[in-house]
């Protein structure tokens, strides 16, 4: 049947081709180009020129459009780092944290399982997939740093770090959002809840497991002791800076910090103030290392203290000791 069908169609193709119209076509045709060498020789360079032109022209516009799109991916970009260099960072300040009430967060885990975090009003609260964050999320649409809560005036405020999936609330794209009661914060394919409701915020945070109680409380204790420094580096203009210590002994103590100290010749002086609000001034150390942390602005600070007299090594054993 195939095969009568194409004898069909070639049989048809060759009537129309010798029948008596095509031939005097061609004929025509000939004809022109026997009388009209020169304008037909001009035809056919001018169709060819018109051809190239608009193939020249086809690369061209897909050049000028790679262009353009490369521009604006520029131009993106270089937003987004204005828009993260313009969100806040450092420490709170001490009337922002007495003028905020205790949150927190409440994260439900695929399982069913609920896991609660408390927010301090004098420290950041930062999430992401990375273990240097408070709240860890292990998900492959979360970003190693992916947003982090700032108590500030007008509140607890939860900033998106330019993350590649985004934060939202409720489902929709945020950057910035002053969280307010039961807010639904959605990160990858998590939802965890602000809460903060004067008297019942302990019950609530009574609702967390005991492995997460225990997590939450060694990353306070790690954080309650206030270290203000001043670095004396070789070369360098005096720095004075201040951050929360994560880790402090008899003789060394590690601090975290947005600034980047050379590890070699360094010495700092420090202050050092507890959470009972004991002070010690003038206490003396050596850097032995300084390495940036996974998350961005962030370095690790390995201080040994250097000389420090008897009573003020007490001090530190004392606050030690009740911490355990």
């Amino acid at each position: 049947m195939r095969n009568k069908s194409s004898s069909l169609v070639i049989c048809q193709v060759a009537a129309l081709l010798f029948s008596s119209t095509s031939v005097f076509a061609i004929s025509k045709f000939e004809l022109f180009i026997k009388d009209h060498p020169v304008k037909f020789g001009f035809s056919i360079f001018t169709i060819s020129t018109l051809i190239i032109l608009v193939y020249i022209g086809l690369s061209k516009i897909d050049k000028l459009i790679d262009i353009i799109i490369k521009f604006e991916k520029q131009q993106h970009a270089k937003e987004e780092e204005d828009e993260y260099e313009k969100i806040p960072r450092g420490l709170i300040e001490e009337e922002v944290a007495l003028s905020l009430s205790p949150a927190g967060l409440i994260w439900r885990k695929e399982g069913g399982e609920l896991e609660t975090y408390k927010l301090r009003p004098n420290i950041e609260f930062w999430i992401g997939r990375s273990e240097d964050n408070e709240l860890i999320l292990e998900d492959e649409l979360v970003s190693r740093l992916h947003a982090k809560i700032r108590p500030q005036h007008e509140g607890y405020v939860l900033y998106d770090l330019h993350s590649y999936n985004s934060t939202k609330i409720k489902g929709k794209k945020i950057l910035k959002h002053i969280l307010k009661n039961n807010d639904e914060i959605n990160i990858g394919k998590q939802i965890i809840n602000f809460k903060q409701e004067t008297g019942k915020l302990d019950a609530f945070l009574e609702r967390g497991t005991d492995k997460n109680k225990d997590r939450q409380l060694r990353a306070i204790k790690g954080k309650e002791v206030l270290v203000k420094y001043i670095v004396y580096a070789p070369g360098q203009p005096m720095l004075e800076k201040q951050a929360y210590a994560k880790d402090i002994s008899e003789s060394h103590i590690c601090i975290r910090t947005d600034k980047y100290v050379s590890k070699t010749g360094t010495t700092i002086e420090m202050q050092i103030q507890f959470p009972n609000d004991e002070v010690i001034n003038e206490i003396l150390g050596n850097v032995l290392s300084c390495r940036q942390t996974s998350l961005r602005d962030e370095y690790k600070l390995d201080i040994e203290f250097s000389g420090l007299p008897e009573e003020k090594q007490q001090i530190i054993s004392n606050y030690i000791k009740n911490r355990m």
